[in-house]
């Protein structure tokens, strides 16, 4: 009697275990991606960068903008740091009023980290991004202001590339005001107020990037 308690214990137990084997799934294996050709690469936009003060319902526009940097090139790249960007660039930029504004991308490079894909377009990450505004006359402005992450450093905004059109699109809703100075700024911005950027970059040389 004993032994057949112990074979049906043994055999309930086994069964258990292939059962809960069975529910539990692998581990997936890391996204891994492929770039074409790699290297140097610019970008100029295709649509005007714009930059939202949610708070004081004040933007920025900018008509013009380019950027420079350098992709990993080949297969089986991580996503992390995939690419960067050396310099950002803005023209012709235009805050809310008429006032004519100097856009200066700060904390470069930029790092662009790629986390997904899927039928031709890779998601992922901007990180480092930090920037200076200079709203009004240079020799006598209205406002400077300073926009990174909560807490000073360099933000993380969202990036996606898509194949077809060979476009990086930028858009991002954690950056915040850091410093605020000038005598304008108290209808135009005050730290910690957010800020919205949305833009997007034609690539060239055209870039592909799949996965695996």
């Amino acid at each position: 009697m004993r032994k057949i308690t112990r074979t049906a214990l043994t055999a309930t137990v086994v069964a258990a275990s292939a059962a809960a084997f069975a529910v539990v799934p692998a581990s997936a294996a890391p996204i891994t991606f492929t770039v074409t050709p790699g290297g140097a690469v610019s970008g100029t936009n295709t649509q005007p960068l714009r930059a939202l003060n949610t708070a004081k319902g004040v933007a920025a526009v900018c008509s013009g903008s380019t950027a420079s940097g350098t992709l990993l090139s080949g297969s089986g790249l991580s996503g992390t740091n995939i690419a960067q960007l050396n310099t950002v660039g803005a023209t012709g930029c235009v805050t809310t009023g008429g006032l004519a504004t100097t856009i200066t991308a700060t904390n470069l490079p930029w790092h662009f980290n790629a986390t997904g894909y899927s039928a031709g377009v890779t998601t992922g990450n901007l990180t480092g991004v930090k920037a200076t505004a200079v709203i009004g006359n240079p020799a006598s402005p209205q406002c400077t202001v300073t926009v990174g992450a909560s807490g000073g450093g360099g933000a993380t905004i969202t990036g996606k590339h898509t194949n077809s059109t060979h476009r990086l699109g930028v858009t991002g809703s954690n950056l915040v005001v850091l410093t605020a100075t000038g005598p304008g700024c108290g209808t135009l911005a005050s730290p910690g107020d957010p800020i919205t950027l949305a833009g997007e970059y034609l690539l060239s040389p055209a870039q592909t990037i799949t996965s695996p």
